[in-house]
């Protein structure tokens, strides 16, 4: 409870027309990624995550939709970003070492 009312805290803070931009953008975003758009996808998780940082959901599916276009570092990057934010969401470190494990990092892999 405490961790999600950080994340909450750490998402206003960016004042309410920065969680609106984020929010639309994260909408384009999942409409794109539903449709298989992996690039437009990735656009606008970018953007929601420039209008707000602190929301860890869309730095996830900004990792997922670099991941589906090859961007393997940069899917691992966003994935760390949503830890940096959430710590303690299991299917967080698990993308993060899918994104390892097809980079062939196993160690780091297995850490995750």
């Amino acid at each position: 409870m405490l961790k999600t009312l950080l994340s909450v805290g750490h998402a206003l803070r960016y004042g309410p027309g920065g969680l609106t931009r984020a929010l639309v953008a994260a909408s384009a975003g999942d409409q794109a990624r539903d449709a298989g758009d992996w690039p437009t996808a990735a656009r606008e998780y970018t953007r929601a995550v420039e209008a707000n940082p602190g929301l860890s959901a869309i730095w996830v599916q900004l990792g997922h939709a670099l991941k589906e276009m090859g961007d393997l570092p940069g899917g691992e990057e966003s994935y760390r970003r949503a830890l940096a934010i959430d710590d303690e969401n299991a299917d967080t470190h698990l993308q993060r070492g899918h994104v390892l494990e097809l980079q062939e990092r196993w160690k780091e892999d297995a850490e995750s």
